[in-house]
């Protein structure tokens, strides 16, 4: 009875370290940026996602923009339009082929990278690979979790 008390506690310790752990990387870094762009009119659209409480004391300070790894433009911001989802729009140079990549940096701490292809129309969902990793370390120790119940079953 007390193998499985102290199981309990692990488990319990460990999904609530889980999800603080993901409360604070999801509550300062940009949580998604969808880029787009038009070659007719150089324009670059960006539409970043960045969930905040108050706009005004914490948002994207800094955005840089690089074509094929040259940084092409930066933009320093004192806010950001909304509380979650806003669009910044850009005149940049490229053509097709070219890789653009724009770069967001949290006033307070984190930073997420998109990028697209000019003329290319596959496009991978940005922001989720956190997500992806801390999905799979969570299955991990759900199965080592298991594991180990079956061990003190046995004993």
């Amino acid at each position: 009875m007390h193998k499985k008390k102290l199981l309990l506690y692990f488990v319990i310790f460990f999904s609530l370290f889980m999800l603080t752990t993901g409360i604070k990387v999801r509550g300062n870094s940009p949580a998604s940026i969808n880029l787009s762009y038009n070659i007719t009119t150089q324009t670059l659209t960006a539409q970043i996602t960045h969930n905040v409480a108050d706009p005004n004391t914490h948002y994207i300070e800094t955005v840089e923009i690089r074509v094929n790894n040259t940084l092409v433009a930066t933009e320093t911001y004192n806010d950001q339009p909304t509380s979650s989802s806003f669009t910044y729009q850009y005149t940049i140079s490229a053509s097709n082929g070219d890789v653009i990549e724009l770069l967001a940096i949290c006033n307070i701490s984190g930073s997420l990278t998109g990028s697209l292809t000019v003329g290319s129309s596959a496009q991978g969902i940005p922001g989720y690979s956190g997500i992806l990793m801390i999905l799979i370390a969570a299955f991990m120790m759900l199965g080592f979790s298991f594991k180990i119940g079956k061990e003190f079953r046995k004993k």
